[in-house]
């Protein structure tokens, strides 16, 4: 707007304010013009968004079946709420120790024994000079990661056969006797260990090796001039190099200390192992997949996931009780496995169903129920 005062013919200029949408408008062009620039960047984007909506931000929705008595055919929306009944029944479990126990101790074997072992290779393939060795060595170490778990577990269980296998034919030219790796719970450890260190020790070095080509060649230089041999470099300029990736990587392996190969060991155990191979994931298999527990088995996983901060107290348990009751939970466990298959495949028909159920209850199962329930009486005295 113009206005002229008298003679002066003085302009005054009065501009008018911005109008709000244009910076949205400006925005939203900046915003066009950044996806057509890059709109194949997005692209290659897009398949990875996608999965983790489908299959790790869609699938927490289901959280909500830890505290429903979830039932397959009233679905989520209709299922009865239970609140924290799953949680308790959990938490008060005979096996609850047992599973920690197993889950931890894997995983601290595991980092204990096979974490410096991917350090070490990459310090060997450093100090190897010919450069076509230290290839080949690197390609035999880099192999077995590739190996599928499957096919690991089956070489396993070939190699320590107690009849046919080539370790207990070695162990019988010795003279002595076989030894069932696989029936005796204390070989499941270290089985199982060794095998993650075999498949995962050459490609983790990888990681290191790569940290030791970012490390200046000019102070191994400088240390050989000042008289420093092989061993002086490695000491104090080849391992101080590699702390930060060595640091970053056990914080790493720390954060998964409740995490396990479920595929190696479900491949790998039986009902024999329990005490030792038993751990959160097989048992979280077991209660939702057969024993079609479907609540409880997603608590267990949103335990081992998220949720392990302070659990509740736990039901005690004299040796003869604990025992029998493992006795117990075994032989039905194994029995309800094998009647479950077979209703499955149809080699029986569900006609016998109730049978199965009697047949469950003369294993034991009312003897179960009152070893638990002396547990919870001498459970809520201890708590008065």
């Amino acid at each position: 707007m113009n206005v002229q005062s008298g003679r002066s013919n003085t302009r005054m200029t009065l501009e008018r304010p911005p109008e709000p949408s244009r910076g949205l408008a400006r925005g939203w062009i900046s915003r066009k013009t950044d996806l057509r620039k890059n709109k194949w960047l997005y692209l290659l984007f897009l398949p990875v968004f996608i999965w983790y909506v489908l299959f790790a931000y869609w699938p927490m929705y289901g959280l909500v079946i830890s505290f429903q008595d979830y039932n397959i055919v009233k679905g989520i929306a209709g299922s009865d709420w239970v609140g924290f009944k799953h949680f308790k029944d959990f938490f008060n479990d005979p096996y609850f120790f047992r599973l920690i126990r197993n889950t931890f101790l894997l995983n601290f074997y595991g980092l204990l024994f096979g974490f410096p072992v991917p350090i070490l290779l990459a310090l060997m393939f450093n100090e190897i000079r010919s450069l076509w060795l230290r290839k080949l060595s690197q390609t035999i170490s880099y192999l077995p990661h590739f190996i599928s778990t499957v096919v690991v577990a089956g070489m396993a269980l070939t190699f320590l056969s107690p009849s046919s296998g080539m370790i207990n034919v070695l162990i019988n030219k010795l003279g002595w006797e076989s030894i069932h790796f696989f029936q005796e719970p204390e070989w499941f450890r270290t089985i199982y260990v060794g095998l993650g260190i075999w498949q995962s020790a050459g490609f983790s070095a990888i990681i290191y090796f790569a940290a030791l080509s970012g490390i200046s060649p000019e102070l191994y230089e400088a240390a050989r001039m000042d008289g420093a041999n092989r061993w002086n470099q490695m000491r104090y300029i080849t391992l101080p190099g590699l702390v930060p990736t060595i640091v970053i990587l056990l914080i790493l392996n720390i954060g998964g200390m409740l995490g396990a190969d479920f595929q190696k060991i479900i491949l790998l155990y039986n009902s024999t192992i329990y005490e030792t191979a038993d751990v959160l994931n097989t048992y979280v298999y077991r209660k939702g997949l057969l024993d079609y527990n479907f609540g409880f088995a997603t608590t267990v996983g949103y335990i081992e996931n998220d949720y392990f901060r302070d659990p509740f107290p736990t039901l005690k348990y004299p040796d003869n009780d604990f025992k029998r009751f493992t006795e117990l939970k075994g032989q039905i466990d194994t029995y309800v496995e094998e009647m479950t298959a077979k209703f499955v495949i149809g080699r029986e028909p569900l006609s016998k169903f109730d049978a199965f159920v009697q047949q469950v209850e003369k294993m034991g199962l009312k003897e179960m129920q009152e070893i638990q329930d002396r547990a919870y009486e001498r459970y809520k005295e201890m708590i008065k």
